[in-house]
């Protein structure tokens, strides 16, 4: 079963090596790794190059100018040139776990009915030796969805391995700056059905903290797009005909906290501005 990687990348060329080389040395080979560059200037191009070069499982591409700049349009653009039946998203200053393909494909070989397999992440600083523990409060749910968007349980970008029969079209929403996971991890959540679902209760994914993400900010736009996730997602429930009325509750709350934050931070920069 062939895994499409695919990697949204902004000026990484001093991490992005890492990342690439946590890839390659997967112990599961049939892959390919797909690229995508949102308009580097730091030679992020020239790095991937080499490594293009030299394993033709690999490719880098540009995202055209028409697309809209954002790490959800390359994740787009990278989907639809990917050809594998299972598909991973990784980000580019993040590292693969050395069995990460390996554990999750295992699964999906011998559980033939399986949409998606969960995995988990840790948290690390710089190197793999500054681990700093789990990035979900727990690995186990008996409700992924009721769970997930009160944040009990979670998993990073790429923590879970996606059949790729799942998506309907574009998995991400190009116009969104942040909350990306949650909303896709919630929408795919709501359609998937629990015996879909297999919980791989390993550490695939090890997520790098202590320097500036593509989308982390605490400014009026991070707290908003935070809302935006959760309305679109509210929607989707009302579309899907989601029949507990608890969990639409907590998400029109979550909206309501993020919106009345953007708030306070809008007057926090009106005054920088202009005080």
């Amino acid at each position: 079963m062939k895994v499409s990687i695919i990697v949204p990348t902004y000026n990484r060329s001093a991490l992005i090596r890492e990342t690439i080389e946590s890839i390659i040395h997967q112990t599961y080979t049939d892959w390919e790794l797909i690229v995508v560059d949102d308009g580097s200037s730091d030679g992020t191009d020239s790095v991937v190059g080499v490594y293009c070069d030299r394993d033709d499982r690999i490719r880098f591409f540009q995202r055209p100018s028409r697309v809209p700049k954002g790490p959800n349009s390359c994740r787009n653009l990278g989907f639809r040139v990917s050809s594998g039946e299972l598909v991973k998203w990784v980000d580019s200053d993040d590292l693969l776990a050395e069995d990460a393909l390996r554990s999750q494909v295992e699964i999906f070989k011998t559980n033939p009915g399986t949409k998606l397999c969960l995995g988990y992440g840790s948290i690390f600083f710089n190197t793999r030796s500054s681990m700093q523990g789990l990035w979900s409060r727990s690995t186990t749910s008996d409700d992924y969805f009721s769970d997930h968007i009160r944040s009990k349980i979670r998993w990073p970008i790429g923590g879970i391995l996606w059949n790729r029969a799942v998506f309907d079209g574009d998995p991400f929403r190009a116009n969104l700056n942040n909350s990306q996971e949650w909303l896709l991890h919630g929408r795919y959540l709501l359609t998937v059905g629990p015996h879909e679902i297999f919980n791989l209760t390993e550490v695939v994914y090890f997520v790098r903290k202590g320097h500036l993400r593509l989308s982390s900010s605490n400014t009026a736009g991070y707290s908003f797009h935070q809302a935006k996730a959760r309305l679109i997602l509210l929607v989707e429930m009302f579309r899907k005909r989601h029949p507990h009325f608890s969990n639409y509750s907590e998400v029109v709350k979550q909206i309501g906290i993020h919106s009345f934050y953007g708030v306070n931070a809008m007057f926090r920069e009106y005054k920088f501005f202009y005080s």
